[in-house]
Order: C-alpha cells, then sequence, then structure tokens
C-alpha cells in the first residue's frame, strides 16, 4: 500500500450506515482513493499510509463518539516516538507501469507532449527516540502513475435505452422492437489516459514533560496532481427506417447520421495541511487528555487556467452511419457515408468542423478547526473495576466552492457556424487547424486504426489568438458563476459522561453514557429575486404599466444585465442551529477466546 491514499494523521472515519466495521476495514485503502460512499468527518488527503501506528475499530457508537457515527468509527492512530526502544527506518523505492504501458521511452499522452509512462518512487518512515524524554518522527512518500482509460461503449436500442414512440406520420427515429430483438443505434471509442502524482510528508515531535505527562506536536503534508485527456469517437445514426436493424447490424436513414470528436481535458490537484497538539496525563489515578488541530485542504480542477479547453466538439452531420458484423464488443464493421454515397472516413479529422469548446473549473476550500479535553478516573468497587470519563470538544468546519463554465461556439472569421466542411455556402470551420500531431500517432483500442484527434491546447491557443472566431456566452459564464459560489460553516460543541464496568472477570463489559451536541450552522449561495428588475417610485413601491405589469429596469433582450440584477452572488444566507441527546448502552461479552458476542442501542 506504498503508493495507496490515505490520510496521514490522526483521523476517524464515521461509519453512518453500515455496522459491519470489520468487513469496511477490509476496503478501507482502495475506497480512500475514490469516491466517499461514507460521510468522512476529517479532509482525506493523497499520502502515503506509513504514518499510521494502528487502526482502532470500534462497531458502535459511544458517548465520545460524534452524534453522525451512527454504526461505529475507525480510527488512524499516527505513530509516536517512544513506540520503539531504538531508531528504526523503513523505506521502499518501486517502480510503476501498467501492463498495456511498460515502455521506458516516451510515447504520446495523456496531454500535448510525449511523456514516460513507467515512474520510479519512494516512501519512508523514521521512528528515533533520542532519549527518553525526547523524540520524534520522520516519514514521507512521492509517486506517479500512468493510467490508460481505454472504453468502449454500445448503445441498444430495446432493451438498454428506449425506442421512439409511434405517431400518425410514422414510427419515429428508432422503430419499436423486442427485447430479444435489440439494435445498436450509438457507438462510442475513447482512447484517454491520466498521470496521478502523489506527494507526501509528515512529522512529529513527543517530549515527556513528566514522568506521567507527554505533549506531541504534529504536522502533515500530502499533495496530489492528476491531470487527464478523453478523447471520444462517437458514431450516432440517429434515425432509423423499420426493418433496417437486426441484432448483428443497424443501417442508418440516409443523412441522419453524424459523427463526432469529443474531448475532455482537466487537471485536479490538491493540498492538505494539518498540524495537531495534545497533551496527555497518565497517571495512577487520574487520565487526561487535551488537544488542539488544523485542517487545511484545497480541492482545484482546472483547464482554461491551465492553457486549454475542458470540452471541445468537432462534428460531421448529414452522414449515413451503418453497424455490421456486431458482436458483444463493438460493430467489426462501420460504414460512414456523405449525401452521395461516398465513404466518409471517420478517423480523418478534415471531415469535421469545430462546434463548441468550453471551460469548468472549480476551487473548493475545506478548513476545518477541533479542540477537545477529558478527563478519567478508574475505581474498584467490591472487586468491580469501574470507570468513569468526561470530556468536551468543538469541532468547527468550513468549506467554500467557486467555479466557472464559460461557454464557446466556433463561428470561425466569417462569423457563421457549420456542421460539415463542405457546407453549400461554404465553411472556414474546419476542425484540422487544432489537430493533435502528438496524439493522433497512437493505435487506437478495441482493434481501431490511429484517429487524428482535436488538441484541447492548440484549441485554447486559437481562441487566444483570434477571439473575434468564437462567441462567448457570457450571460451564461456569470450565472455559472453564482450558481457554483457557496460556502458553509458548522460548529458542533459536545459535552459528554461514559460510565464502564467489568463482570465475571472482565468478560462481560458494559459501556454507557450520554452525548449532547449543539450545532450551528451559516451558509450563504446565490439568490434569485425577478423582482430586482422591477422600477420603484421614492417609496419603493412598484411602478406598473398601462397593463397592469410591473415596468423593467432592462429589457428581457439584455440578459446579462439582467441576470446581474436579479441572480446575485452569496445572495441568500441561512442560519440553523439544534441541540441533540445521544444516549448509548455496548455490552460485549467473552463467550470463548475466539467468539465475542455484542449489543448495543
Amino acid at each position: 500500500v506504498s503508493f495507496v491514499t490515505a490520510t496521514i494523521s490522526a483521523m476517524t472515519i464515521l461509519l453512518t450506515g453500515d455496522s459491519r466495521a470489520s468487513r469496511f476495514v477490509n476496503h478501507t485503502w482502495q475506497w480512500l482513493g475514490a469516491s466517499a460512499p461514507y460521510n468522512i468527518n476529517a479532509n482525506i488527503a493523497t499520502g502515503s499510509t506509513n504514518n499510521i501506528s494502528r487502526i482502532e475499530v470500534l462497531h458502535s457508537p459511544t458517548p465520545e463518539s460524534p452524534g453522525s457515527a451512527l454504526a461505529g468509527s475507525i480510527n488512524m492512530v499516527p505513530r509516536n516516538a517512544f513506540e520503539r526502544s531504538r531508531p528504526v527506518f523503513n523505506g521502499s523505492v518501486y517502480m510503476l507501469m501498467r501492463d498495456n504501458a511498460r515502455h521506458f521511452h516516451k510515447t504520446p499522452g495523456p496531454l500535448k507532449d510525449k511523456t514516460r509512462k513507467v515512474h520510479p518512487g519512494f516512501d519512508f518512515s523514521y521512528i528515533v527516540p533520542v532519549n527518553q524524554r525526547f523524540g520524534f518522527t520522520l516519514s514521507g512518500g512521492n509517486s506517479t502513475q500512468y493510467t490508460p482509460l481505454d472504453f468502449m461503449q454500445n448503445t441498444w436500442r430495446g432493451v438498454g435505452s428506449a425506442t421512439s414512440t409511434p405517431t400518425a406520420t410514422g414510427p419515429g427515429n428508432f422503430p419499436d422492437t423486442t427485447p430479444d430483438r435489440p439494435y445498436l443505434s450509438e457507438y462510442q471509442i475513447r482512447d484517454s489516459a491520466k498521470l496521478s502524482r502523489r506527494s507526501s510528508a509528515g512529522a512529529t515531535l513527543d517530549y515527556k514533560l513528566t514522568r506521567n505527562d507527554r505533549i506531541s506536536f504534529s504536522f502533515q503534508y500530502a499533495f496530489s496532481d492528476k491531470p487527464w485527456v478523453y478523447r471520444v469517437l462517437i458514431f450516432q445514426v440517429n434515425r432509423v427506417l423499420p426493418g433496417d436493424f437486426t441484432p448483428t447490424s443497424t443501417h442508418g436513414a440516409p443523412g441522419a447520421g453524424e459523427i463526432r470528436l469529443s474531448n475532455q481535458a482537466r487537471q485536479k490537484a490538491g493540498t492538505t495541511y494539518m498540524p495537531t497538539l495534545v497533551w496527555r496525563h497518565d497517571g495512577p489515578i487520574w487520565k487526561a487528555e487535551a488537544g488542539t488541530g488544523y485542517s487545511h485542504s484545497t480541492n482545484i480542477y482546472s483547464d482554461n487556467d491551465k492553457g486549454y479547453f475542458s470540452d471541445s466538439l468537432a462534428r460531421r452531420t448529414g452522414v449515413t452511419v451503418s453497424f455490421d458484423d456486431i458482436f458483444y464488443l463493438r460493430p467489426r464493421t462501420i460504414t460512414v457515408t456523405d449525401a452521395t454515397g461516398a465513404p466518409v472516413d471517420p478517423y480523418n479529422i478534415n471531415n469535421y468542423v469545430l462546434a463548441t469548446s468550453n471551460g469548468n473549473m472549480r476551487n473548493t476550500t475545506d478548513v476545518q478547526r477541533s479542540a477537545y479535553a477529558n478527563l478519567r478516573r478508574d475505581f474498584d468497587v467490591g472487586g468491580v473495576p469501574v470507570t468513569l470519563k468526561g470530556g468536551l470538544d468543538v469541532r468547527n468546519s468550513m468549506r467554500d466552492l467557486r467555479g466557472s463554465t464559460p461557454a464557446f461556439s466556433f463561428l470561425g472569421a466569417d462569423g457563421r457556424a457549420t456542421t460539415t466542411p463542405f457546407d453549400p455556402l461554404g465553411s472556414d470551420d474546419g476542425a484540422a487547424v487544432v489537430l493533435d500531431e502528438v496524439y493522433s500517432q497512437r493505435v487506437a483500442p478495441f482493434g481501431f486504426p490511429k484517429i487524428q484527434w482535436v488538441n484541447n491546447v492548440e484549441y485554447w491557443d486559437l481562441y487566444k489568438a483570434h477571439p473575434e472566431y468564437f462567441n462567448l456566452n457570457q450571460n451564461s459564464q456569470y450565472r455559472s458563476e453564482v450558481s457554483e459560489s457557496k460556502r458553509a460553516e458548522e460548529i458542533i460543541s459536545s459535552a459528554y459522561i461514559r460510565g464502564d464496568v467489568a463482570f465475571f472477570e472482565r468478560r462481560l463489559r458494559l459501556v454507557g453514557g450520554l452525548r449532547a451536541e449543539q450545532t450551528n450552522l451559516q451558509a450563504e449561495g446565490r439568490l434569485t429575486d425577478a423582482t430586482r428588475n422591477f422600477q420603484r417610485d421614492a417609496s419603493g413601491k412598484v411602478i406598473l404599466g398601462a397593463n397592469d405589469r410591473p415596468l423593467s429596469i432592462l429589457p428581457a433582450s439584455d440578459a446579462l444585465g439582467v441576470s446581474k440584477l436579479t441572480f446575485i452572488d452569496r445572495g441568500a444566507h441561512a442560519e440553523k442551529e439544534y441541540l441533540r441527546l445521544f444516549p448509548s448502552v455496548n455490552a460485549s461479552y467473552n463467550v470463548r477466546e475466539n467468539l465475542i458476542a455484542r449489543a448495543a442501542f
């Protein structure tokens, strides 16, 4: 797991729906790098797992658990310098490669230039108990992994996708069929790849103030960077005449089809840093702990700001698309012809025109602050061990999101958009001007030949050199920026008391108590208020026109002006607070050495 993603400081994963914590642990490593199906009460950073000392599993909530931990929690506990009696260094170096990309020389992809697909990596941990009172730990790692993202998709009518509803004028574009006779209406082939670069570093300082008191300072840092490009060739039949299809062939209606070159390029980068400070007292009578922590994390999706379009589309309409010799994977034969019946090469970029492009930038910042303190004492009541514990906990979380999705239409020098390079009125929108000369040298997967692709970097350079060739929908861009602008902050203040008791030589353990949580929330987002475009008199009353309808300040034709008046960035505000009580009782009984019975409420 040297390059698997995980949080590299003290962290709690809260299980909100599945109480099978043991099964969850087995999948923790692969899950941490993917989208989260469970709520997480900490920032997940891409880094190394080599700073984790152990994993603690709580099968059900106790009074120390946050109220959101309905099914228990998994605690990842970081290393400390006093785990060892002498310095220990562990390290590893390795090479990362995919079985279908084992070339040590540079090859095309994933972005504009050729890159290497085999990369070295390393990670290490160093535990140093300097003396009986002071020690420190260091850890770090770095890795780069290339991942091909080959993909293909069949769209079947009559099973996965619906057929058309018949009308009085005909059966529609996609005639009805039975489930045992589906027919293929669209096929996509994607030749894509990404790079995943990760770096992490961590350090802890441990100092024993007294025999029973220890203070620990920890700082963790992680960075990840993942650029990727999806390049997709799409064959669309669009219309099929009755009788022109079988499960192994589809012959499209003449001139109704379309072929597309669709690209998506983005870069996802994130940085997380977390300092924490903890004091622990482990006395013979009293045990206490107090700590504070801060976490700052960013998640940034970039494209236009990095010098390329996020999405681009090149089209060729008015063609006839047919599929023959279809098997489970793809049609073995794909035929594309023009209106005259002449063949059209779908792998040649000269047969396409530039259509649309856009950006899709997102910037998210998460800040978390926490402070806690607890006090515990053990008793012996008539030979029965009893423990009482109480504590306070304050957690503050803030998330700030901003984004923008500018949309562009390509018009060319003549200011007129076309859908085919052979438009009867002429076309200067040919896609060959932004040919990706490097990536087009690759042989496509799934038995396809070389495909000439659009280069989103060259496409952006064309926009910068000739912005007059493009139409930017400024109203759409403004509304996307306002829609993506959100901020929320939450403060949870908690207090709890817990009691533990054990019977039958500690075979039966009972844990119970009460937790109280006060939650305060503040949030802000977009405000939509059409009345802000109404004319008003000096007293603020809306002025009505001859038809008794409000008079507008700006006409509807000024879409951007109206949006700026009525669609307000973070103009909507919300607050909420509530108090919740969480009583809990847990029981566990050691039936045998290898069998534990548990019950909890």
